[in-house]
């Protein structure tokens, strides 16, 4: 019999920082737009600034290359941004605003005021998930949303890696390595975690043989799980279905976690403005 879980509120996707929404434009306003666009950084998710112009972007976001940072002229425009990325829905999006363009409210997103959003942008930091995503204390809300999942580490089947870096952000934000599949240390590993350093802590999973039981992976999608992730993407160099990825695929099914299965060079060309899932450039 499935396992029942009750789905915790994933983290965020991508967020929506508005600072032009702040009407009394202030000197003093600056430092706080700028402490709020540090700690957006050092979430490791994709921003969207709404600017009208260069000078109107918060210092600390001027200097950032896309696409880890993208700029909309207006809500809306935002709002068209986040429809089309790949794995990501409007209710994915953390919006921090102050007044909207002419009252607009937006249907299903999740609203952070300006004055509120520094202790809300620092619990997403990508630091402060280590230990609960690690189980070194209890998981909480908004920790994951999509697991990537190593069948192998032939990261050179990648036509180019450091894609890894640039996209990944936008495709998971958490790395599952399975030891009985994959090995939990070695130069492979050293590179993986290098790519994903900033926006995706990896977590192992210990467990040496899959058909022995494999509590320890059922408690680590059960931690994720309750951590807010909703998908697991199984990555490999050929997509290939020996028994213990059967194994493993059923886990997942059973922790509640939707499961999708792409080849590494395909994951990297992930068109992320696209809207839809496995949606290839």
């Amino acid at each position: 019999m499935d396992e029942i879980f009750q789905p915790a509120k994933s983290r965020p996707k991508v967020i929506v920082l508005h600072p032009g929404s702040v009407k009394n434009g202030a000197e003093p306003m600056c430092g706080v737009l700028d402490g709020i666009s540090e700690a957006a950084l050092a979430t490791g998710l994709p921003i969207i600034v709404i600017a009208s112009s260069v000078g109107s972007i918060p210092a600390p976001l001027k200097d950032i290359e896309a696409p880890r940072i993208t700029v909309a002229q207006d809500s809306q425009q935002a709002v068209n941004i986040i429809t089309k990325m790949a794995f990501c829905e409007l209710s994915d999006a953390l919006w921090v605003t102050g007044v909207m363009e002419n009252g607009a409210t937006l249907k299903g997103v999740s609203r952070t005021p300006l004055e509120e959003a520094l202790p809300r942008l620092q619990n997403l930091s990508n630091s402060h998930r280590h230990a609960p995503l690690r189980g070194n204390i209890p998981a909480e809300p908004e920790m994951a949303h999509t697991i990537l999942m190593p069948l192998d580490l032939d990261l050179g089947s990648m036509e180019d890696p450091h894609r890894l870096l640039t996209h990944g952000r936008f495709i998971f934000d958490i790395v599952l390595l399975l030891e009985g599949r994959v090995p939990a240390a070695g130069f492979a590993v050293k590179t993986l975690e290098k790519l994903v350093a900033d926006f995706a802590p990896i977590v192992t999973s210990l467990d040496d043989d899959f058909l022995d039981g494999a509590e320890e992976l059922r408690t680590n999608l059960r931690r994720l799980s309750a951590g807010g992730a909703k998908s697991v993407i199984a990555v490999s160099r050929h997509l290939d279905e020996g028994p213990d990825y059967q194994f493993v695929k059923d886990q997942v099914k059973r922790a509640g976690l939707l499961w999708h299965q792409i080849t590494w060079n395909d994951l990297v060309n992930i068109n992320i403005g696209t809207p839809g899932a496995l949606r290839l450039e």
